[in-house]
């Protein structure tokens, strides 16, 4: 079962795929509790789980807003791995939440939830929450004159699909992280692993 997309999917199927030994292949989900290895031998996971990513921008704050005050979106499932990972890696330092709102997934829209995050005056807003309602965020962020945080979008959301549809020219200074290299990425033109990527791929052949 190649790249199911999703806790909810791929929680679904999980175990018993593992039952019959058939590996869920490169799924796409930071959930903790599915990677668990040992109980499940057959998973091939691929991105960092939302605890790993949380430790990211720990560490990231640590050094750029050592004294931030954070506000919260997540969605109300396992993404609150990353919120509760997060709150762990910030432990013993001058970082601290200050304020969380949740949304659930058949929610229409979090721009009520972003105007109540706003008044917490935090200067960092932690975006935990996937395309639709992450580009709804970055679209209110762009439109709030008066509160102006450091907006960190989580890797579920960092792509250019999300980013489009509100404006690049809105989204400059939005911070977030990734776990592989872009092949439409300039940086990476002489990189010698994505020169053995794109070397074989069928349109680089047919290229050539």
């Amino acid at each position: 079962m190649f790249q199911t997309l999703g806790t909810p999917s791929t929680a679904a199927v999980w175990g018993y795929l593992n039952q019959q030994k058939v590996p869920p292949a490169l799924h796409r989900h930071g959930c903790v509790r599915l990677g668990h290895r040992r109980r499940h031998p057959w998973t091939i996971g691929w991105q960092p789980d939302y605890a790993a990513e949380a430790r990211v921008y720990a560490k990231y704050f640590r050094g750029v807003r050592p004294k931030a005050e954070v506000a919260v979106l997540y969605q109300n499932d396992d993404g609150k791995d990353l919120l509760g990972g997060f709150k762990k890696a910030v432990v013993g330092s001058g970082i601290k939440v200050v304020a969380e709102e949740s949304y659930e997934v058949t929610d229409p829209s979090v721009s009520a939830l972003l105007a109540i995050l706003a008044r917490s005056e935090a200067d960092v807003l932690l975006d935990v929450t996937t395309p639709k309602f992450d580009s709804q965020a970055l679209a209110v962020d762009a439109r709030n004159t008066r509160w102006n945080p450091l907006h960190i979008v989580n890797n579920v959301a960092s792509s250019a699909a999300v980013l489009q549809p509100v404006g690049f020219k809105d989204v400059q200074g939005v911070v977030s992280a990734t776990c592989f290299k872009d092949p439409a990425d300039p940086q990476w033109a002489d990189d010698p692993e994505m020169k053995t990527y794109t070397d074989a791929t069928p349109a680089r052949r047919r290229k050539g």
